[in-house]
Formats: structure tokens, sequence, C-alpha cells
């Protein structure tokens, strides 16, 4: 995901840097062709940044045009954001940030109990205090992200592996679940390179 903003960034249109990231889809469906969501995926974030149609932020708002994603956050602030291509950049390595710490929220796994630490019937996902060393983890994986950013580069599966053999991270509390597929899906050879630190902080579902 932030590939094509890093490139943005330095104002390099997207589909000039098509590719540069492949990878491969997990899921078991037979609906269409292999990688097909993949490349619909990457596609879609692509059509972010031609025109002005940037953002299909969901069902209610629909396709949003940048100008209008700035003004919502300008709402009494100063300076005024304006409408690059840098800023875009930056805001869709945002939504990286966002994506990837929300792993520690909803893809974890209670290494006690071994039940996914979900929204019901309590809701503890959001709870720092379940498993606390999610949050630990989080913030670590925001820091490295944050680095990406402020370098405009591209981020790493490498960085779950820093996370998986530092100090930080406890075996004992919490596991992601199929974060070997993930990796593997992105980078097979990184993932067999790192297997054991990988598969250490692996939850199968």
């Amino acid at each position: 995901m932030t590939d094509i903003p890093s490139e943005v960034y330095h104002l390099i249109i997207p589909a000039a840097v098509r590719h540069t990231i492949s990878a491969t889809c997990i899921s078991s469906c037979k609906s269409h062709a292999s990688g097909w969501c993949v490349e619909q995926s990457r596609t879609q974030l692509e059509n972010c940044f031609i025109g002005d149609s940037a953002l299909n932020t969901d069902s209610t708002n629909g396709i949003m045009s940048w100008d209008t994603v700035f003004a919502k956050h300008n709402d009494n602030r100063k300076p005024i954001i304006e409408n690059t291509k840098k800023n875009q950049g930056l805001f869709i390595y945002g939504m990286a940030l966002h994506t990837v710490t929300d792993l520690f929220a909803h893809n974890a796994f209670d290494v006690k109990t071994g039940e996914l630490i979900g929204h019901r019937p309590v809701n503890k996902a959001d709870n720092p205090s379940i498993c606390p060393n999610r949050y630990e983890c989080a913030s670590l994986m925001a820091r490295y992200v944050v680095s990406h950013i402020k370098r405009q580069r591209v981020a790493s599966v490498s960085d779950f592996y820093n996370i998986a053999t530092s100090s930080v991270y406890k075996n004992t509390e919490f596991r992601l679940g199929r974060l070997d597929q993930y990796i593997k899906a992105v980078d097979p050879g990184y993932y067999l390179n790192h297997k054991a630190a990988i598969d250490d902080m692996t939850k199968e579902r």
C-alpha cells in the first residue's frame, strides 16, 4: 500500500510504477482467476491519483474528490491543507498506517484462550488493557511506518519480522491470525528465510 503514495509524493504518476510490489491471493474462493483481487485492489488505489475522483470512501459518500477530502480536514485548522500530490501521497500513507496498526486490534488471538480478541459480546479488540502487548507492538509498528513516511520510502514485510524478534513482542500473550500466509503472499522468499520468527507470531485460522 505504501509503494504508490511513495512515488506519488515524488510526483511520479502511479501507472509508471505498476507492479513494483506483487502479491498473491490467499483466499480459497474460486470465483476469479488467481491474483484477480490483488490486481483489482492495486488498480483501485492507483485510480485514486488519476484525475480528481480521488477516493471511494464508503457506500454513503461514494466517490469523493481530493478537494473534498482535504476540505473536510481543514475545518478550523491552520495552515490549510493544500490539495497537492505530496499531500495526497501522505494521506494514503496515513491509511496504510491505520490499516497495519489495526491488525493488532482486530486480527490478534489471545494465546491463553486461543480465541480472537473481538468485539462481542464485549469489545475487547479496542481495549488496550486486554493483552496490552498488542498495543506496545502496534506502537512500535507505527514508529516503523512513520519512519518510512518521513523518508518517503516503501514499507516492507520486514517490519513484522523486526517486531517478532524485538524485545517488545511477547509470544506468550498474543499472535496474529494468518500472518505467515500474508507475508508469504507478498514475498515467499523472505518468508522462507525468516520462517521461524514469523511462525512464532502467527496464529493459524
